[in-house]
């Protein structure tokens, strides 16, 4: 559902927003300008399962194909400027979302995700490991005992 808004007066006057989060937003806007809320049901959220196989698995594999190609840093462009990160797993996921905001044409925080949008993103990642660090990422195990 999408709900148009003009922000006509200098005080908050959003009551039908029931997030606190939404309001700290909206009082920000200058008098007059128009926007959009968007209410989406998020379905079937990301699993637990999903998230393990991506901090258990792919992301220590990435980490190890890094250093293996000689690589202990990741660049990253700030500004416009180059700069030298280090290679930790939380950089190395990071950085990876930031490339996947850039392919994809819009940021999305793994918090964010559903099931269905984290199976594309780890699809991704695993497609640019192979790719760029020629890491062959394991396929997860289905029937874990």
């Amino acid at each position: 559902m999408r709900w148009p808004f003009t922000k006509t007066k200098a005080v908050n006057q959003f009551d039908y927003l029931p997030l606190d989060r939404i309001m700290e937003y909206l009082v920000k806007l200058k008098v007059g300008q128009n926007g959009y809320i968007d209410v989406i049901k998020q379905k079937n959220p990301k699993t637990l399962p999903q998230l393990a196989y991506y901090h258990g698995v792919i992301i220590p594999a990435m980490v190890d194909a890094f250093v293996d190609n000689g690589d202990f840093s990741l660049a990253i462009e700030i500004k416009g400027n180059r700069v030298e990160i280090e290679l930790t797993r939380d950089n190395l996921d990071q950085f990876l979302k930031t490339r996947y905001a850039a392919f994809s044409g819009s940021y999305m925080d793994k918090a964010e995700m559903s099931d269905a949008q984290m199976s594309s993103y780890i699809s991704w990642v695993i497609k640019w490991s192979r790719e760029w660090l020629n890491c062959n990422i394991p396929e997860p195990e289905k029937d874990r005992k």
